[in-house]
């Protein structure tokens, strides 16, 4: 009897239908992928866990990953424990799971030891223990493992390169970021992940001491793709440089790519603004943020569950906040940093400290004091800094206040505490206590020549030059500090060096000098 070939053939192709346990399997690493990790554990829990057998190689990686991102110590022991008693420890991609998992756990100690235990390591293997030590803030050990990965032949993934870049940066060693970008030049890498890489070079290279700003603009020029992360770290590195107008034409730039900046962005171009004194051009980035929704809402309530759920976006409405607060308070402008602290919802003690130090300064010291007082109403635990602010403000208002602020601190009161002060009592006319501070402040820091100038000052108030002092201070080489001015002028902003000049202006100023001295009798010690 003979089979017909097409009703035969027929009967092989048929597909069987798959096992529970595959089709289970295939669920689980289908919701991992997805990033729904609490529900791959929740069937893991409900139909694997019973049947620990049940599990295979394949599988395992995923729920071990599901509980490593999902933080459930409880079950990736047990899946550690599941790896051990099957014998596929030995597999590097379980071993390489478990290294990642305890590294997100924040267990650096079981991941090094699984690491030095494995008898093959792949290249996962060193990039799982690297990215762990930079994950716990281990960055010289990451460093020092990344040049044994490459010693030993492995090759890292432009991903893990930005990640000990940006290593590179914190521990402020220069010379290994150097020596990657030349790695990452001579293999070609930038074509693959050129953002995130060629970001975090431009970073090094303005976040260094170097302050190579030519080789950041040009791995900046070169890249093919820029987002609001590379244009951010451009813009902030040129602001910690002082580079203030390149920033603000970057600001300008990222916008004119259609980019939009978002809030880390606006928080690194606000110190652009103080910097300058320049209102105008804070002004510009307040408006953008205000048309974005990035100011604070005072109408949002913080109150129960919707309260617990916003707050989590407030973290950065903080930081905007206060950088505005700070940029208005710096720039003169009063007004303007009250109704930004009045619309804050939610206020730290840097808000605090900074909208006191802002009255202080306009010479409104009794509500400054209001406002030092309004604070501990409402919880707040004034810090070194606010007592600074609260006794500069004192300066313009009353020495005894002054006096009770720093006897009422918690902490033992800073050198620039006590200088101010001092200042106050001189201001004030109460030099008896100033000439007492501001010997103790030489005897404290006899090498800070601020104590011997404002001791000199105090003695100058009081009719005596204490010309020994000065000859004190000139054969301990030490000088008054310089300072820079800097003038606003149609949104420029000039930089004036108030020091000796040379040339003609020195000789004129040294002749006004003899001319006041030979009038007034000893006035040139004035200057």
């Amino acid at each position: 009897m003979h089979h017909h070939p097409i009703r035969r053939f027929t009967s092989i192709i048929v597909p069987q239908p798959p096992s529970p346990l595959l089709e289970l399997n295939n669920t689980v690493k289908d919701l991992v992928s997805k990033g729904l990790y609490n529900g791959a554990l929740h069937l893991y829990k409900e139909q694997l866990h019973p049947s620990p057998l049940s599990l295979t190689a394949s599988i395992l990686p995923s729920i071990i990953k599901a509980s490593a991102y999902a933080q459930n110590k409880h079950v990736g022991l047990q899946l550690h424990c599941v790896v051990l008693k099957s014998g596929a420890d030995a597999k590097p991609v379980l071993s390489n799971s478990l290294i990642s998992m305890y590294a997100k756990f924040s267990d650096v100690e079981c991941a090094r030891k699984l690491f030095d235990d494995m008898p093959v390591r792949d290249e996962i293997t060193w990039s799982s223990m690297v990215n762990g030590f930079i994950r716990n803030g281990y960055f010289v050990e990451s460093l020092e493992m990344f040049k044994e990965m490459y010693a030993r032949g492995f090759e890292a993934k432009p991903g893990l390169i930005a990640s000990v870049v940006s290593t590179c940066v914190k521990t402020g060693d220069f010379g290994l970021g150097r020596e990657i970008h030349g790695l990452v030049v001579v293999n070609e890498l930038m074509e693959e992940e050129s953002v995130f890489l060629s970001t975090a070079l431009v970073d090094l290279y303005l976040r260094c001491q170097c302050h190579d700003s030519l080789m950041a603009f040009r791995v900046f020029e070169r890249m093919r793709e820029r987002n609001e992360v590379s244009w951010t770290a451009m813009i902030s590195g040129c602001v910690a440089n002082q580079n203030y107008g390149i920033a603000l034409d970057g600001f300008r730039a990222m916008q004119g790519e259609g980019i939009k900046p978002n809030r880390v962005t606006l928080v690194a171009m606000l110190p652009l603004c103080t910097g300058l004194g320049c209102i105008g051009h804070g002004k510009e980035i307040h408006g953008y943020a205000f048309r974005h929704g990035f100011d604070s809402d005072i109408f949002m309530d913080v109150g129960g569950v919707h309260g617990c759920i916003v707050k989590a976006s407030l973290v950065f409405d903080l930081f905007i906040g206060n950088s505005l607060l700070n940029m208005y308070a710096k720039c003169g402008c009063l007004t303007d940093s009250s109704n930004v602290f009045e619309e804050m919802s939610v206020r730290d003690n840097f808000s605090w400290s900074t909208i006191i130090g802002a009255y202080g300064l306009h010479g409104y010291g009794e509500e400054a004091l209001q406002l030092f007082h309004e604070m501990q109403e409402r919880g707040g635990e004034p810090d070194s800094i606010t007592f600074l602010a609260i006794l500069s403000a004192c300066n313009h208002w009353k020495v005894k206040d002054a006096c009770d602020v720093v006897s009422t601190m918690p902490m033992n009161p800073s050198m620039k505490i006590w200088s101010s002060l001092v200042s106050a009592c001189k201001l004030h006319g109460r030099l008896e206590v100033a000439e007492a501070l501001a010997h103790w402040l030489v005897k404290l820091e006899p090498e800070n020549n601020a104590n011997h100038t404002m001791l000199r000052m105090v003695y100058a108030e009081s009719g005596n030059w204490l010309v020994p002092l000065r000859k004190y201070m000139t054969v301990k080489g030490l000088r008054k500090s310089y300072w820079y001015s800097r003038i606003e002028l149609e949104n420029q902003v000039a930089d004036d060096l108030i020091q000796a000049m040379d040339g003609k202006f020195s000789k004129a100023l040294g002749s006004i000098s003899a001319f006041l001295e030979a009038a007034t009798g000893g006035v040139s010690d004035v200057l």
